[in-house]
């Protein structure tokens, strides 16, 4: 055996067997013990610690939705894999119980050979202590071999979650405690989100209220929710792979407000500082978000800062970029608000896109209500944690580069004076006509059919054509080529001035409130910086002598 061999074998380096060759010729063959003095030497990866890893994974995969962000919070250890969220509603313990049927296929937890007893009505979220063994509120782990095995078996040979095998390679689990280690250790970057993340209102009402039959309808519900997860996930693996395809995700986030200490004083507490709201289109494929920030009052007035107007033009804005012009199929994703995603005025702006020429085909798909979180959130929760331990935060240029500065996908887009177009009108004018539109999460427009939208219920009815329904969206239209050519004018923007909107702007009252925010919080140099962007000196002086012209007559009105 050659010496490489025996050490690998040993499991020693070549300097240690030099020293011992050395001390059996000293020593007249006799064979020196050998102790291993590092400190804490390296975990061997055994079947259980394994399946452990592979289950999180696959868990993660099915349930969590990716945070972009560059690694786990709490730890200075970089990762390379991307950090995925589960619900904020999970119970650590509840995924061990999982684990434990996926390689036993039972619930019985007094039937393991390392069993769990929990006494008492609930379990704290995530807690590892160990109990006395006589607490009626302590989660009782008993001491095992376990926690030996998980450490001190052969190593694994297989890093592939494809080769293994559940019910074959393992038949045991490891202990709960050992399972929160590996987990903590192994996967940092499946976590569990923050408990004020919004709740599915369907879940919460039929939880709390108990109703009849609660438990089966809110695990359809749940289900339901998974399966249109999955489709969301399905849909951005095919952009990646698929030629000319790209899939968006659309949302909006809280607004945010500017001036911002992080030593907030009271009186911006109880004052109106500044409002920017804010746009999110994700490319999951592409690995970017670009975040549309609208300053207040940068909008148009028609449908007030949320409406179908602006996400048309934000969306408009976005897919008229250079980069997308080779995009023939767009898949895209939002949530079931009806006043901004979910209506019939983008249904015919995508409709018109297609009818254009500019998309071979689109498809519009809304996941679950109430379980929506998807790569967009994840952007916005990573902009929000460091504009608040942002120290100050004073102007708008000040924000962009906050949402430029939170992670790498993100880019922010400053729709300060922007032209805005009224895509409402624009549409209108060809007749839109929608049917159950409440009820459906999928709609398809294609070029085949450039004047119809195929609408169906679920994703999985997609494949079956179950319950699908097709119609006519442009009533007045006979033909999509009575629909303005995008290479007309460019692309495909509406060009037609008749079609302009004005923005609704600040008016001299909301001028004076923030001025005074601004004169209270702010540096000069900022004070500088809206002096310049608004004039809001000018606007305070009309605004007071509008007060004491209204003040005037008042008097006279009263003397009368």
């Amino acid at each position: 055996m050659c010496k490489a061999a025996f050490t690998k074998l040993v499991g020693i380096g070549e300097s240690t067997l030099c020293r011992i060759v050395r001390h059996i010729c000293v020593n007249d063959g006799i064979v020196p013990e050998i102790v291993d003095g590092r400190k804490g030497s390296k975990e061997h990866m055994t079947e259980k610690k394994h399946s452990v890893i592979v289950f999180l994974h696959r868990y993660g995969e099915e349930f969590g939705y990716p945070c972009p962000s560059s690694h786990p919070s709490g730890g200075d250890t970089w990762v390379e894999e991307e950090i995925i969220l589960l619900p904020a509603g999970t119970q650590k313990y509840k995924v061990y119980e999982d684990y434990c049927d996926a390689i036993l296929g039972v619930r019985h937890l007094d039937q393991r050979k390392h069993s769990v007893r929990v006494s008492g009505a609930q379990m704290a979220v995530g807690e590892d202590t160990q109990g006395d063994g006589d607490s009626g509120d302590e989660i009782v782990l008993p001491d095992s071999d376990s926690d030996s095995d998980s450490d001190s078996d052969s190593d694994s040979d297989s890093d592939s979650d494809d080769e293994f095998d559940w019910d074959e390679d393992v038949q045991e689990v490891v202990s709960y405690c050992n399972f929160i280690r590996i987990w903590k250790k192994d996967c940092r970057w499946i976590r569990i989100a923050q408990g004020a993340s919004d709740m599915c209102d369907f879940c919460g009402r039929f939880e709390r209220e108990k109703l009849d039959g609660w438990q089966v309808v809110v695990t359809a519900h749940k289900l339901l929710g998974h399966q249109e997860r999955q489709y969301y996930k399905k849909l951005i693996d095919m952009s990646s792979v698929e030629h000319g395809s790209l899939h968006l995700t659309v949302d909006y986030a809280q607004c945010v407000r500017v001036p911002h200490e992080m030593r907030q004083a009271s009186n911006i507490y109880f004052s109106s500082p500044y409002k920017i709201d804010l746009f999110g289109i994700a490319a999951e494929a592409e690995g970017r978000t670009d975040v549309y920030c609208i300053p207040e009052g940068d909008h148009p007035g028609a449908n007030g800062p949320k409406g179908a107007n602006n996400v048309i033009g934000m969306l408009d804005h976005y897919l008229s970029q250079e980069w997308l012009k080779g995009i023939r199929r767009l898949y895209l994703h939002a949530d079931n608000c009806g006043g901004q995603n979910k209506n019939r005025f983008v249904f015919a702006y995508l409709a018109y896109l297609v009818a254009c020429g500019r998309f071979d085909s689109i498809t519009f798909a809304f996941m679950c209500a109430g379980h929506t979180k998807c790569s967009v959130d994840g952007t916005f929760g990573l902009i929000k944690r460091l504009f608040w331990n942002t120290e100050r935060v004073e102007t708008l240029d000040e924000f962009l580069d906050v949402v430029n500065e939170s992670c790498e996908p993100a880019r922010a887009v400053n729709m300060q004076g922007y032209k805005w177009r009224n895509w409402r009108a624009f549409v209108e004018q060809f007749g839109i006509k929608t049917q159950d539109t409440s009820r459906r999460h999928v709609f398809v427009f294609d070029k085949s059919h450039p004047l119809h939208v195929k609408a169906f219920k679920w994703s999985s009815d997609i494949a079956t054509g179950n319950d699908a329904i097709e119609y006519k969206i442009f009533s007045n239209i006979s033909d999509h080529r009575h629909l303005v050519q995008p290479e007309e004018h460019g692309f495909f923007s509406i060009h037609d001035e008749a079609f302009t909107t004005e923005n609704v702007g600040l008016n001299d009252e909301r001028k004076a409130q923030v001025k005074t925010v601004i004169d209270e919080n702010c540096t000069l140099q900022a004070q500088e910086w809206w002096e310049a962007n608004f004039q809001l000196k000018e606007a305070v002086l009309r605004w007071k002598d509008e007060q004491r012209r209204r003040r005037k007559e008042m008097r006279e009105n009263g003397r009368k």
